[in-house]
């Protein structure tokens, strides 16, 4: 569902991952993302979108601008071109300043292209050239990359081997590169939508304020009707209309994913390369603006809903959709120039606005709601407790019941894709985060406790990175010092959340051989006072941790409003690992590192597992074995159940019960051989092979040949 919940989670990683890329690119390149993705507006099939912008490139309207700015410079130029495009002609190159291109065996002169009348321009053509070359030598996943071409932008599309992004196995993600170069000042393009007059006070003056604060840019996409469109630059407000958007109440994002499943569901079939979810957005910003506030209501939906399919087929009869924040540029130009595709969506969209409920029921992705509806009489009663009666109960569960829970989960997956993505860096790279965060924060418009959990991770990661590098310290006085200091900087950044803060720290005490320490923190968990907390990772379909009294479970749905009268929730995120933690991990784990950048664990099954190889007590360490097991089980049905059924082998497998292994073993190829994936579970099988030969016909049949 969509909801301003998601979107103010959307915020915080997306602003948090471009501040990381920046600094992992050393300030050479920004890359912002766009569309639905990072409005968190995103339906089944979205894909995508960022935009690229090269450091020390800016453009300007001007030479008295030009004599301001330092680096390469040009100079817009729309004496040619239709509203909302323009060329860029060189004013002020500089050889001593470098950019994106000496990296690459290029200068910024080879992007450049003369004209018949020896006029020279900066080639949108050729810079979408380079940023394809860029992508081909940039590795993003795990998944050979597949970069082509579609027109003026760039796609990169891999598959989705975890399950991270479409939450589909296996699914392939494209991702849209558009090519960006920074605006000086806010362009004459978007100058009327700072002083129109708005009856309704959306947006506000003091969020007009903010919007025109952020960056604006010219994109490498020509107009595709000029004959000089190689060399021409679309003006971009990308920034702009996704705070827009961000700054949406859950009414005008439902509206807006109604708009979207209706383009898709009824309105691409008739006409597919008409309309794009970009003019949904499009007509919901209009409407959001010209429409009185108090319209946007959950009580109102369909209501609005039916105002945007209207607005759309008045655009539709007339041939023309102002952009919303350049509204001199007609987004509807040389579209449904076919009279009989234009009467037909024409006609659909009045038979969905004269039918909107039966039509938006048929919107809703993998529920039959429709047949409740025609069953009840469409007496809305009756078609509530019908769904009640016959569908998942989260048909029906009330929305603002559980928005606090439902803030919390979004912000801690939005966590987690921050945390994914840091666990891949270096000490040399994480040190350069750790500065970047201590120094200053990335933008004002992050949550504080957001930030504050990424640079805890970031120094979670920083500890355990320079862990072995202590270790191999050859003045042992020197070494203990370190440990101490290391252990101490662990435990001042371990309360991430209510649990995997808690098992890195354990981790660093495993791999000093330091058990009892491990069981210690285990006990400190399972003893602690008994609460629920959130579950906002990948690795089980259950969103509730019991944990406390000697005990951690889980239970389905969100925890119970009810017991969280407090203003924060205690939250549980999975473990996370990458393939340079080999040296770090214990065993079961080792060989997950190499197969694959990253890979997730559950942190209940995390724990237990800790639990079962630290212990001493043969007691405790059958009953951490049971509860693993049941863990392991209950687990099932998400994409990383089978490295839980490896984990638990390798403890049956550890504790001599073979059969048990080769069960857990075999069990976790199944699940993943149909989808090709790799699974660590056939080296553990063949190691379980080869101990069982060894048991039965001793060490000399392995090697002796026959």
């Amino acid at each position: 569902m969509a909801s301003s919940c998601k979107t103010k989670g959307q915020k915080n990683t997306m602003l948090t991952l471009e501040y990381l890329y920046y600094t992992r690119n050393k300030g050479v390149i920004h890359r912002f993302f766009g569309g639905s993705t990072a409005e968190g507006t995103n339906v089944k099939d979205s894909d995508i979108d960022k935009m690229i912008v090269a450091s020390n490139i800016t453009a300007c309207k001007d030479r008295d601008q030009s004599n301001k700015i330092e680096g390469q410079v040009f100079i817009l130029d729309t004496s040619v071109c239709r509203p909302g495009f323009a060329r860029l002609i060189p004013v002020k190159l500089d050889p001593n300043i470098k950019t994106i291109f000496n990296d690459h065996g290029k200068t910024i002169d080879d992007m450049l292209e003369t004209t018949e009348g020896d006029k020279t321009f900066l080639s949108s053509d050729k810079m979408v050239d380079f940023w394809m070359y860029f992508l081909t030598k940039t590795k993003t996943a795990d998944t050979p990359t597949e970069t082509s071409r579609h027109g003026p932008s760039a796609t990169a599309a891999n598959l989705d081997i975890y399950g991270f992004i479409k939450e589909k196995l296996g699914a392939s993600v494209e991702q849209d590169f558009a090519f960006g170069i920074s605006l000086y000042k806010w362009p004459i393009d978007g100058e009327e939508w700072i002083s129109r007059e708005r009856k309704h006070g959306w947006p506000s003056p003091e969020f007009i304020e903010k919007i025109t604060k952020l960056k604006c840019h010219v994109v490498a996409v020509g107009d595709k009707m000029s004959p000089t469109s190689s060399l021409e630059w679309r003006v971009s407000f990308l920034l702009q209309e996704r705070e827009l958007i961000w700054n949406f109440n859950d009414t005008q994002l439902q509206c807006f994913i109604l708009m979207k499943n209706i383009l898709k569901k009824f309105l691409h079939p008739i006409a597919p390369e008409e309309l794009s979810s970009y003019h949904m957005k499009t007509i919901l910003l209009w409407q959001s603006e010209n429409n009185p506030q108090h319209l946007w209501q959950p009580k109102y939906l369909l209501r609005c809903t039916v105002n945007c399919l209207l607005f759309l087929k008045h655009c539709i009869e007339k041939r023309h959709l102002e952009h919303y924040i350049d509204r001199r540029k007609n987004l509807f130009s040389y579209r449904f120039e076919n009279h009989i595709f234009k009467e037909n969506m024409i006609k659909c969209i009045e038979d969905i606005s004269a039918d909107i409920v039966a039509h938006v029921l048929q919107c809703v992705e993998g529920v039959d709601l429709l047949s409740p509806w025609l069953d009840s009489e469409m007496k809305v009663d009756d078609f509530l407790q019908l769904c009640r009666e016959k569908l998942d109960s989260r048909i029906t569960t009330e929305f603002e019941t559980y928005r606090f829970q439902l803030e919390y989960y979004h912000k801690g997956r939005g966590f987690l894709g921050v945390n994914i993505e840091t666990v891949l860096a270096d000490f040399k790279l994480l040190a350069e985060y750790f500065v970047g965060f201590d120094d200053h924060k990335p933008t004002t418009d992050i949550e504080d406790r957001f930030i504050e959990a990424v640079r805890m991770f970031i120094n979670i990661r920083i500890a355990l990175t320079y862990l072995e590098t202590i270790i191999n310290v050859k003045d042992n006085t020197v070494k203990q010092q370190k440990l101490e200091k290391l252990q101490k900087f662990l435990e001042d950044n371990q309360n991430i959340d209510a649990l995997s803060g808690k098992l890195y720290l354990a981790t660093y005490c495993l791999r000093l051989q330091n058990s009892q320490k491990v069981i210690s923190i285990i006990r400190s968990i399972l003893d602690s006072p008994s609460q629920n907390l959130l579950y906002t990772g990948h690795c089980s379909k259950y969103k509730t941790i019991h944990i406390g009294n000697g005990t951690a479970t889980q239970l389905k749905g969100l925890p119970n409003p009810f017991d969280h009268k407090k203003k924060y929730l205690s939250t549980a995120q999975d473990v996370i690992f990458s393939r340079a933690d080999i040296s770090l991990v214990p065993h079961a784990l080792k060989f997950e590192c190499t197969f694959g950048n990253a890979f997730l664990i559950h942190p209940l099954v995390y724990m237990l597992y800790l639990a079962v190889i630290s212990t001493e007590c043969d007691q405790e360490a059958y009953m951490f074995m049971d509860a693993l097991d049941s863990a392991v089980n209950e687990y099932e049905g998400t994409f990383h159940s089978f490295r839980h059924l490896n984990i638990l082998g390798y403890c049956y497998f550890y504790n001599g019960d073979l059969k048990k292994a080769f069960d857990c073993y075999t069990k976790s190829l199944m699940q993943t051989v149909p989808t090709g994936r790799q699974n660590v579970a056939l080296i553990h099988l063949i190691i379980l092979m080869f101990h069982v030969i060894k048991d039965r016909y001793g060490e000399e049949c392995i090697y002796k040949r026959q």
